[in-house]
C-alpha cells in the first residue's frame, strides 16, 4: 500500500498554535537556557568542556523532565560527567593523542560512546540556541527531532557513566590537571602561612614550616614552567627560569621607601608573583571544572606567568646574587653623585648622552672603586691596630692575675693539671703531624685565606665590587692605583670627583658654542664659584687639611682642577690609570654594562622598562658554547616530531577538503547532465 499522505494543517491554525507555544512555560524555560548559551560556544570537535555550566545543566535536566524523558537513576547532569565525554579522544593515524606530554588516547569503544554523547548534547544545545529561528511550520518537526535526541542522549550517557567516565576523568583528565592542582594547593598553603604569621619574627621562629612550603612551591612551579617550555611545538614562555633563583629574589629584604633602586626592580617582581597567586586562588574558588586543558588554554594564568618571568629576567640580571646586588647599589650611588651635582648635568644624564655612559660614569665608577679599596684597607689596618692594643692590655692583666695566683694554696694542684695538659698537647701535636703527612682530601673546604677573606668581607664590606665586570688581569693595576691614591689629600680627591663629573659638560658646551650670543650656563657657574672666596681659600692648593672641608657635605665645584694641586704630577699619573681602567670597564662586557647603567638612570627618571633586554652570552670573553644535554636533545626532538605531526594532520585536512570539493563538482556535473 502506498504511504498515507500527511494531512495538511491550516496555516492559521499553525500560527495560532505557535503563538500559544511562545506564551507557554515551555518557551520561557527554553528562552532562559538560550540566554545562558549566548556566551558559550562548543561543537562536537571541542576537546574540553570547562566554564560556568552549572546553571545550564541544572535547567537542562528540568527541561528533560518537562518533556517527560525517562532519566533512570540520573538525578542531575554533573559537569564532570559531561566533561569526560568531550575529553575522550582517539589516536589519529601514527599520531598519539597527548595533552601536556601525557598520553590521553582512549580505546575505540570508549571513544565511540563518548562521541555519541557529545554529539547528541550539542544537537540539543543547538536546538535551544536556535530558538528564534523556529516558525509555525518547523516547530513540531524540530520538537519531535530534539525529543529523539534527548532519549538517545540518556541512553548513551548512562553507558558512558557506567563504562567510560571513571577511566577518562579520574585516570586521564586528572593526570593532565595534576601539575596545576599541585600548584594551586601549595599556593593556598603559602598564602595561608603568610596571613597567619604576619610578623617577621613569627616567620623566623616557624622557619621549618616556611622552608617545606617554599620547597614544594618551587618544585610545582618549576614543573609548570617545564610543561610550558617543553611540551609545545613553540615554547609558551620566553625562557625556562630557575625557581630557586626566583624565590631567592622574592625573599630579599629591602627598604621599599629608602632604597629606590631595589624597590624599582623588586616591587614589579612581587606584584607579578602576587597577581599569579591571586589567579591561582581564583581558580581554586571556581573549582576543577574551570581549569582548562591543555595548560596553555588558561590564558589569565599564562599571562601572569609571562609577566612574572619578564620581571624575573630583569631582576636576575641586576639582583640575581649578592655580588650583582652590591654592584647595582654601588653604581646607583655613583650615578647619584652626577644626578645630585647640578640640574643641568642631571638633565644631560636623563637624556642618556653618549658622553655620560661611555666616559663620565666609567671614570667615576673606577675612581670610587679605588677609593673604596683604599678605605677598606685603612679600616682594616685601624681595626687591627685596635685589636693589637687590646691584646697588649689583656696580656698585662693576665700577667697580674698570674702573679696573684702564685700565692694561692691551690698552686700545687694547678701545676699537676698543667703537666697533664702538656702531655695532651704533645699527643695532639703528634696526631697533627700524622694527618699532615697524609694526602689532602678531595672535598676539602676553602683555605684559611678564603675563610679570612669572607670574615673580612663581613666586617668591612666587599673589597672589589667590579668582579666579573673587569678582567682579573686588571686587579694588579687597581692595587697600584690604590697605593697612588693613598698619597693624595682627601680634599684633592673631592676635586678629582668633581673633575670627572664635569666631563658630562663637554657635549653640552659644544652645542652652546654654536650660538655665540648665548652665554654658557657653566661659564656663569664657573664665574660664580670663582668669586666665592670662602669656598676656594680653604682648599688645596691655598690651604691644606682644613677640617671642615672633609667634615661638611661636599658641594660640586665645576672649577675643580686637581692636577694643579701637586707639582710632582702624581694626579696626572693616577688619572692615566683611571682612564685606562675606565676604557676596559666600558669594553669588557659592554652590553651588560650598558644594561646596568640604563636601568640605574631609569630610577632617576622615575621610569620602569617592562621589556627585558637580551644579552648575548658570547660577549663574555670566557664564555664557551656548552654542549646540549641529553634532555635538551630529547626536547628538541619532541618538538620536531610535533611539528611533523601537525604538518601531516594539516595535509590530511587539506586532502579531505580537496576530495570533498572534487566529489561535489562531479556530482554537480552529473546533475547538470541529467537536467539536460
Amino acid at each position: 500500500m502506498p504511504p498515507k499522505k500527511a494531512k495538511k494543517v491550516d496555516p492559521e491554525v499553525l500560527q495560532q498554535q505557535f503563538d500559544q507555544w511562545k506564551s507557554s512555560p515551555e518557551y520561557e524555560q527554553i528562552k532562559k537556557m538560550a540566554l545562558i548559551l549566548e556566551e558559550q560556544n562548543i561543537t562536537e570537535t571541542t576537546k574540553d568542556f570547562t566554564g560556568e555550566w552549572y546553571p545550564y545543566l541544572n535547567q537542562l535536566y528540568d527541561f528533560f523532565k518537562f518533556y517527560k524523558i525517562k532519566t533512570g537513576k540520573l538525578k542531575e547532569f554533573k559537569h564532570e560527567q559531561i566533561r569526560s565525554t568531550f575529553f575522550a579522544q582517539k589516536d589519529e593515524e601514527n599520531i598519539k593523542y597527548q595533552v601536556d606530554g601525557i598520553y590521553c588516547g582512549v580505546a575505540r569503544e570508549h571513544q565511540d560512546n563518548s562521541y555519541h554523547c557529545r554529539h547528541k548534547f550539542v544537537k540539543i544545545m543547538n536546538y535551544i540556541k536556535e530558538l528564534d529561528d523556529l516558525n509555525p511550520e518547523t516547530l513540531q518537526p524540530q520538537k519531535k527531532l530534539v525529543i529523539g535526541f534527548m532519549k538517545e542522549f540518556i541512553s548513551f550517557f548512562q553507558k558512558h557513566i557506567k563504562n567510560d567516565h571513571d577511566l577518562i576523568y579520574n585516570k586521564q583528565l586528572a593526570m593532565t590537571l595534576q601539575p596545576l592542582t599541585n600548584l594551586i594547593d601549595i599556593n593556598n598553603q603559602y598564602k595561608k602561612f603568610n596571613i597567619t604569621f604576619v610578623p617577621i619574627v613569627e616567620k623566623v621562629v616557624r622557619n621549618f614550616m616556611s622552608k617545606v612550603i617554599i620547597d614544594k612551591y618551587i618544585d610545582y612551579l618549576q614543573e609548570i614552567f617545564r610543561i610550558l617550555w617543553e611540551e609545545y611545538q613553540q615554547p609558551i614562555i620566553p625562557i625556562l627560569p630557575d625557581c630557586h633563583r626566583l624565590f631567592y629574589k622574592l625573599q630579599l629584604q629591602y627598604d621599599k621607601e629608602k632604597n629606590k633602586i631595589e624597590s624599582l626592580y623588586l616591587n614589579p617582581l612581587h606584584s607579578c608573583f602576587n597577581e599569579m597567586s591571586k589567579t591561582l586562588l581564583n581558580l581554586q574558588v571556581y573549582g576543577i571544572n574551570y581549569w582548562k586543558t591543555p595548560l596553555n588554554q588558561n590564558t589569565k594564568l599564562i599571562d601572569d606567568i609571562q609577566n612574572l618571568i619578564n620581571a624575573d629576567i630583569i631582576a636576575e640580571k641586576l639582583l640575581g646574587n649578592p655580588l650583582k646586588r652590591d654592584q647595582l647599589n654601588f653604581v646607583y650611588q655613583v650615578v647619584g653623585l652626577i644626578a645630585e651635582s647640578d640640574e643641568k648635568i642631571k638633565e644631560n644624564l636623563l637624556n642618556r648622552d653618549e658622553n655620560i655612559t661611555s666616559k663620565a660614569i666609567p671614570l667615576l665608577i673606577i675612581f670610587k672603586q679605588i677609593q673604596r679599596m683604599l678605605k677598606w684597607k685603612l679600616a682594616k689596618k685601624e681595626r687591627e691596630e685596635q685589636m693589637r692594643v687590646q691584646s697588649e692590655k689583656l696580656q698585662i692583666l693576665t700577667q697580674l692575675k698570674n702573679e696573684e695566683s702564685l700565692k694561692s694554696p691551690l698552686k700545687i694542684r694547678e701545676e699537676e693539671k698543667k703537666i697533664w695538659m702538656e702531655q695532651q698537647a704533645l699527643l695532639l701535636e703528634q696526631q697533627k703531624k700524622l694527618e699532615a703527612s697524609l694526602p689532602p682530601a678531595k672535598n676539602a673546604k676553602g683555605s684559611k685565606g678564603q675563610k679570612g677573606s669572607k670574615r673580612d668581607e663581613a666586617i668591612y664590606g666587599r673589597y672589589f665590587i667590579l668582579e666579573n665586570l673587569m678582567d682579573e688581569k686588571d686587579r694588579e693595576e687597581f692595587e697600584q692605583s690604590v697605593e697612588m691614591l693613598r698619597h693624595v689629600n682627601e680634599a684633592v680627591q673631592q676635586d678629582m670627583q668633581d673633575f670627572y663629573i664635569q666631563i658630562n659638560n663637554q657635549a653640552l658646551k659644544k652645542k652652546l658654542k654654536k650660538n655665540k650670543n648665548q652665554v654658557s650656563y657653566f661659564l656663569e657657574l664657573s664665574e660664580k664659584q670663582n668669586a666665592d672666596i670662602m669656598m676656594n681659600v680653604v682648599r688645596p692648593p691655598e690651604m691644606w687639611n682644613y677640617p671642615k672641608i672633609i667634615e661638611e657635605n661636599h658641594r660640586f665645584r665645576c672649577i675643580a682642577k686637581p692636577s694643579k694641586c701637586y707639582e710632582d704630577h702624581r694626579i696626572d699619573d693616577i688619572d692615566r690609570k683611571i682612564n685606562n681602567l675606565a676604557e676596559k670597564l666600558y669594553g669588557y662586557r659592554r652590553f651588560t654594562w650598558k644594561e646596568i647603567v640604563e636601568r640605574v638612570i631609569d630610577v632617576y627618571a622615575n621610569k620602569y622598562n617592562e621589556k627585558p633586554t637580551v644579552i648575548d652570552p658570547k660577549e663574555d670573553p670566557n664564555w664557551i658554547q656548552p654542549d646540549p644535554s641529553p634532555h635538551e636533545i630529547q626536547v628538541q626532538r619532541n618538538r620536531e616530531i610535533k611539528a611533523q605531526q601537525l604538518q601531516a594532520t594539516q595535509a590530511l585536512i587539506e586532502a579531505a577538503k580537496t576530495s570533498s570539493q572534487t566529489f561535489q563538482q562531479e556530482e554537480n556535473k552529473e546533475k547538470a547532465q541529467e537536467a539536460k
